[in-house]
């Protein structure tokens, strides 16, 4: 039996149609909501330097249902407006915010958070570079995109076109917290990111091990050790 998919598509403006639809992914039947795009691609985008997108491609990938059933589709995330688009055929879907998603066997969730000396709550998908299983310290990657207008023409020169550069910034989601926490890669403010009594072991463990915090893998090294011998440790 095929899986019949009901688009149950929510009205958010001039850029959402409301409608309902069946269509078939897989072999069993559940009911989704979805948004249903107007717009099929970005034409506006050739005179645009980069794209909203972090590939602006579909990828195979999963999206997970509420009962942690996985679909496959073709996915790709919308970093401006914060969504993970699905194309079926000729149509684009966005997904709810509460799916998490793989795209390229990398894990995104949605979170709450504030970003870098704003106090403002922000929604947004957070890459996840540790285990996504782990209930531990999760430590997670912020894609983020800024956008600068085309300049006109000086004298004698071209104009320069309007471009999207990426951007990228870490965060730390500690056990039983909803809201991750922005964290700079200076050894003295990430380690105040932590309560106060984990802080030597830390300091200890970083000195040790000479880890330079700019580094992925150097960090991941800090939350697993931070997973194993200190959150098991209590």
């Amino acid at each position: 039996m095929k899986m019949k998919l009901l688009l149950l598509v929510i009205l958010l403006g001039p850029v959402y149609t409301l409608y309902a639809q069946q269509i078939h992914f897989g072999n069993f039947e559940v009911t989704v909501k979805f948004m249903k795009r107007e717009y099929q691609d970005y034409e506006e985008l050739k005179e645009v330097v980069g794209s909203p997108f972090l590939d602006k491609n579909y990828s195979w990938g999963v999206f997970y249902l509420e009962d942690k059933k996985p679909v496959q589709a073709h996915l790709r995330y919308n970093v401006e407006e914060e969504e993970i688009q699905v194309k079926f055929e000729k149509d684009i879907y966005a997904l709810p915010p509460e799916m998490p998603v793989e795209i390229e066997g990398n894990r995104y969730e949605k979170y709450d958070y504030r970003q870098k000396s704003d106090s403002q709550l922000y929604s947004g998908y957070f890459k996840i570079l540790n285990d996504p299983k782990n209930i531990g310290l999760q430590l997670l990657e912020k894609p983020g995109k800024e956008f600068k207008n085309a300049q006109p023409p000086a004298a004698m020169k071209t104009p320069t076109l309007a471009r999207y550069t990426d951007t990228s910034e870490f965060y730390l989601k500690f056990p039983k917290t909803d809201v991750p926490v922005f964290f700079e890669t200076k050894a003295k403010n990430f380690i105040a990111v932590f309560p106060e009594e984990q802080q030597e072991k830390m300091v200890e463990f970083i000195k040790k091990n000479n880890l330079n915090l700019k580094n992925q893998e150097d960090l991941l090294r800090v939350v697993t050790f931070y997973n194993s011998s200190i959150l098991e440790n209590g």
